[in-house]
């Protein structure tokens, strides 16, 4: 799999956005927070409170980074094609997030004092939320996810984010790392590193 197809590796720029990505082939509303209608149309969800100043959408961290099964950091931006991924119906693209437009990997401590949510809280933590990355219980204890073959599904925040898989919140984080082998690693190297990690 090549690694990086529109910049060097790890460059993080606005034109390696995955918006900015989809830009030409996207006909309705624009990812442009500084126009005068900001993120419209397909990039805004009507339910998001922030409007449309801000990403209300996320590129799956996982699926955006190159090595990190080996380093557990990788390098940044990749856009793999369609054949590279081993199971694209049950591995995540896009989902509802934060202004980062990024969902992070569950096992990510990150998911525990950046994830979305309300103004005072992230759900069903006791964190403040700063609303930046996912934001797995949007809609009904739930988000809305596209997976790379192009459908959409609703996932429960538990079963995308399970519990456990931060810093100071108690549990496993197994269930986290199974989180990843069912919807985030895109090929098989990375399906066995969270496999691994799961059992």
């Amino acid at each position: 799999m090549a690694p990086c197809r529109l910049a060097p590796c790890g460059a993080d720029v606005p034109s390696q956005y995955w918006d900015a990505a989809l830009l030409p082939y996207v006909k309705s509303g624009a990812p442009n927070a500084g126009g005068a209608n900001g993120y419209s149309g397909v990039w805004h969800c009507p339910s998001n409170p922030w409007g449309t100043a801000a990403r209300n959408y996320g590129y799956s961290q996982v699926l955006m980074r190159w090595g990190w099964e080996l380093s557990t950091g990788g390098k940044y931006y990749r856009f793999p094609k369609l054949p590279e991924i081993e199971a694209p119906a049950s591995t995540i693209f896009v989902g509802e997030s934060g202004s980062y437009g990024r969902l992070g990997q569950p096992w990510f401590w990150n998911t525990d004092i950046n994830r979305g949510g309300t103004t005072t809280k992230a759900p069903n933590q006791g964190t403040t939320a700063n609303t930046n990355w996912e934001w797995p219980d949007m809609h009904s204890g739930g988000a809305n996810y596209v997976f790379c073959d192009g459908h959409a599904k609703w996932l429960r925040d538990s079963v995308a984010y399970p519990p456990g898989m931060a810093q100071g919140y108690g549990g496993s984080t197994k269930a986290a790392y199974k989180a990843c082998v069912d919807y985030f690693a895109a090929t098989g190297s990375e399906r066995a590193w969270c496999q691994t990690n799961a059992n």
